[in-house]
């Protein structure tokens, strides 16, 4: 690979989806760090595209995700939201170094289950990135406009969401960046990722967009993200018994189906993460028939442990999950009666 590979095309594609009014903000950030990052301002497509083609290569090239005041770089200039970005990162030895092709395929079957579930989710599938060292998701929502009256509040929102799919979705191979402050900044897709020494296993890589990175806004997503709110964790896990009094049914099937009570008692054997041994186990009481409250009941009283350390938003989420994998397979897999603890 050339050290000037550049792809036109998806630049101006990140110009349009980001769909700024007046003016963007392109950082360049040095690899090597001998110089200090520095910001240009441009106020056209045309303009974004010749300045990230002169400096691709030598630096690594961002931008800013939400449009600021002219010249602005703090939160406090950001003046809208209307794209929001995840950003997946390959777990790998040392940081500092490019991903293998090997690291980067786990990044991208995580990157297309976050896909996939967001379509189930909220409304539109969201675009995926290759970001060179791991992948993004873009998503378009309607303009959030930020003032000085709800900016602390949008932020913290926008970082909540960041913090919740953080740990719906983080495994042994793939870190989430939380990247909801409002000043944030990202890789421009179709430069060149330039981090540590390009080697023929670790690479220097172009960044690029599977398919076409085009801007379908989300009405459901911009209102799920404005419904969130700070909630209070558990102080403390509950006693396991107490789950077993909710109802006799629950008692007779822990005695009755092996995976039930070996996921109930924290066995998370063959499952990448815990987030996805707990939706396995939510899967099983909602197969079952239980009632939402007796299903937070259980869970509550789990072994797996990251229902009790997460927010509430993330326990909703897996609850809403669970019962559209359970519909969609209902002919395979619903049982023919209900339980339920009366």
């Amino acid at each position: 690979m050339g050290v000037y590979e550049f792809d036109a095309e998806t630049v101006k594609a990140v110009y349009d989806f980001l769909a700024h009014k007046a003016e963007t903000e392109i950082r360049l950030i040095d690899p090597h760090k001998r110089r200090r990052p520095k910001s240009i301002f441009v106020t056209s497509r045309d303009q974004f595209l010749r300045t990230c083609k002169a400096y691709n290569g030598l630096y690594n090239v961002y931008v800013g995700i939400n449009e600021r005041r002219p010249g602005g770089r703090k939160r406090e200039d950001v003046i809208c939201v209307k794209t929001i970005v995840l950003d997946l990162d390959a777990v790998r030895p040392d940081k500092s170094q490019p991903a293998s092709d090997e690291e980067l395929e786990l990044v991208y079957s995580k990157a297309e289950q976050i896909a996939k579930d967001s379509k189930l989710f909220w409304l539109h599938r969201p675009c995926i990135c290759m970001s060179g060292n791991g992948y993004q998701l873009w998503y378009a929502i309607p303009s959030i406009p930020i003032t000085d009256e709800n900016r602390d509040e949008v932020e913290e929102k926008l970082e909540l969401f960041q913090h919740l799919m953080k740990e719906m979705y983080e495994s042994e191979h793939v870190s989430i960046d939380n990247i909801g402050d409002l000043p944030r900044i990202i890789k421009v897709m179709g430069t060149l990722s330039i981090k540590g020494e390009h080697t023929k296993e670790r690479p220097h890589r172009l960044s690029y967009c599977l398919g076409k990175l085009e801007r379908r806004e989300d009405p459901y997503l911009r209102a799920y993200i404005l419904s969130l709110k700070q909630e209070p964790k558990e102080a403390s896990l509950n006693d396991v018994s107490n789950a077993a009094r909710i109802t006799p049914d629950f008692e007779h099937l822990l005695e009755k189906d092996q995976k039930l009570r070996s996921l109930f008692y924290g066995d998370t054997t063959g499952y990448p993460s815990r987030s996805e041994a707990e939706m396995a186990l939510m899967v099983k009481l909602v197969y079952y028939g239980f009632c939402q409250a007796d299903i937070w009941r259980i869970m509550d009283s789990a072994r797996i442990g990251k229902w009790q350390e997460s927010h509430e938003q993330y326990r909703k989420l897996t609850y809403r999950k669970a019962l559209e994998f359970v519909a969609t397979n209902r002919y395979n897999t619903l049982p023919a009666t209900r339980i339920s603890s009366g």
